[in-house]
């Protein structure tokens, strides 16, 4: 493929992407509001907490596939039908040995039976979850990335609707989190008409040498995205079992503003994670220019979000859940910056395993993990959800160093020349907030927006005049 072609089909992956993505969030900001404003913190908290240990073993359980069926479709231009019918069962058994773990951990709790039934509906979500994001790892073989893009949206469209009337008709909070797993089945069962129809032939294979060797390889990535799970959801455990549901659901409201965001991170990876694969093979200079236009991406959204949520913390919490969650605020305007550090790490990250340097990260992982877990055993029960957000913070900036010395040993990379220009409009922006005092917080955000994509695009503008002369 042309390097032209390449950054096309980037963009156009990206678009598709984002555009599903946009809608899906916004539905889900939506249904989020309402569900915490209907069921008050503790129920909230209960439901936050089930989606976010949901995927405690399946994390453990991954083993990496996905990336190394990609490693070996795209990089080693394995036939996609061959290696589906060998990795899918693996997949499957490995699974339901996740949930399996994951149920007894939950027992092991010692939650109460409505409790129990909401975290066992949370994890067989992810558990189906992780089958079905495997299969979509075929449209990413294949840069076909519309369909992951309607597919999610078909998804999140039946978790919407489902939820909604759960929620208008008062159903107990363990239904709302079986929407999630309604959802997942009836996007699995679409996705499986598709690739059967447009892709390859859904079959299955037993091959325990092959299984060995798939694990081979993806246990470092397993491992590191476990240390990644420590660091980002240990701190909501601690918090549940030190200070019950109702400091999970302020500390959560944060994290589901934030987490939304942290998609667009996902999906920038995703789309430039098969040409990063592709032009691994082929040229480096080739692979440094994609790798620069994905740091360009990162910082040119990640910036404003983090600083337009600084500026604009509090107003953000009261309007979207009202004052009864007034006591995120501080939580919220520290792990907003968190945008930024985990963006940017991630990135990184996503580099690595397209050079199949995924044994790189364990360390780097493992070290994260260690720094939150030490920490928030000591913070949390001293300072509470705002220790926690500050741990996880000191913990992400610690594997964005580790992962940025992984990267330099690899290409030779500026990270700074990315920042500046993004960062320097988001001072403008910034500055121009601080003057700006519009009653309507979404006046606020559209200013802001406006007064950034005006400065950079402007600035781009003159620049790339400058360089034809």
């Amino acid at each position: 493929m042309l390097f032209e072609e390449q950054l096309k089909l980037i963009k156009k992956n990206m678009s598709a992407l984002l555009i599903s993505e946009v809608l899906t969030r916004l539905m889900m900001l939506v249904f989020t509001i309402i569900l915490a404003r209907a069921y008050g913190k503790e129920q909230f908290g209960l439901y936050a907490l089930a989606l976010s240990i949901g995927g405690l073993f399946e994390i453990i359980f991954n083993m990496g596939l996905n990336t190394v069926f990609l490693q070996r479709v795209i990089g080693e231009k394995k036939p996609l039908q061959e290696e589906l019918s060998v990795f899918l069962p693996l997949r499957i058994i490995l699974s339901v040995a996740s949930y399996g773990c994951f149920v007894i951990f939950i027992f092991l709790m010692g939650k109460s039976p409505i409790a129990l039934e909401s975290l066992a509906l949370g994890g067989l979500y992810y558990t189906i979850a992780s089958i079905v994001g495997f299969l979509w790892a075929c449209f990413d073989a294949r840069q076909k990335m519309q369909y992951t893009a309607g597919i999610k949206f078909f998804q999140y469209v039946i978790i919407f609707g489902l939820g909604m009337y759960f929620t208008l008709y008062n159903y107990p909070i363990g239904s709302i989190v079986g929407t999630y797993v309604i959802s997942i089945v009836l996007a699995g069962i679409v996705t499986v008409v598709v690739i059967n129809r447009y892709f390859s032939k859904i079959k299955s294979r037993v091959n325990i040498t092959a299984w060995k060797a798939i694990i081979k390889s993806g246990w470092p990535i397993a491992l590191s995205g476990t240390f990644v799970f420590m660091y980002n959801y240990l701190d909501t455990i601690i918090i549940s079992l030190n200070q019950g549901e109702q400091a999970v659901g302020l500390y959560q409201v944060s994290y589901k503003i934030i987490g939304s965001l942290f998609i667009l991170s996902s999906l920038i990876n995703q789309a430039y994670f098969p040409s990063l694969i592709e032009s691994h093979t082929q040229e480096k200079s080739k692979l440094i220019t994609i790798f620069d236009k994905a740091l360009k991406t990162v910082f040119f959204w990640s910036i404003p979000i983090s600083v337009g949520g600084v500026m604009l913390g509090e107003r953000i919490i009261l309007f979207v859940f009202g004052p009864e969650y007034a006591a995120a605020t501080t939580t919220f305007t520290i792990l907003i910056w968190n945008c930024i550090i985990f963006f940017c790490s991630s990135a990184m990250a996503s580099l690595l395993y397209a050079l199949g340097k995924q044994r790189q990260t364990v360390k780097v992982f493992f070290i994260g993990a260690l720094v939150n877990t030490a920490l928030n055993l000591y913070i949390i029960p001293r300072y509470g959800i705002e220790g926690a957000a500050i741990t996880t913070i000191l913990a992400e900036i610690a594997v964005l160093i580790g992962v940025y010395v992984q990267v330099k040993k690899e290409i030779d990379v500026n990270i700074f020349k990315s920042v500046l220009l993004p960062l320097f409009c988001s001072t403008i922006m910034a500055l121009a907030l601080r003057f700006i005092n519009f009653e309507s917080l979404i006046l606020m955000i559209a200013m802001g927006g406006a007064i950034y994509f005006a400065t950079y695009f402007g600035i781009s503008f003159l620049n790339s005049r400058v360089l034809k002369k």
